[in-house]
């Protein structure tokens, strides 16, 4: 489920980059929760860079993410930083 992991999504736009960051949480205060997948507004962006530090330790980089996809991502599937 990736509780624990932080998310950060770098998008280059036409004239500015934009940086949006989430984390995986298992709830957040009595009786409620948070969902267990993070969405990003990607717009019509263009291909993002996406990174994972994942609670381990390990951080995986994803670059060529493209908006208007639903990723899987797994622990160590990506490129090592």
């Amino acid at each position: 489920m990736g509780i624990g992991a932080r998310i950060e999504v770098f998008t280059p736009s036409h004239s500015l980059a934009e940086e949006q960051v989430r984390e995986v949480r298992a709830g957040s205060s009595f009786a409620s929760s948070e969902s267990p997948w993070p969405t990003f507004g990607l717009g019509s962006s263009g291909d993002s860079i996406v990174t994972v530090s994942w609670p381990s330790g390990l951080v995986d980089v994803f670059s060529s993410v493209s908006p208007g996809q639903i990723y899987d991502v797994v622990e160590g599937s990506g490129v090592p930083q």
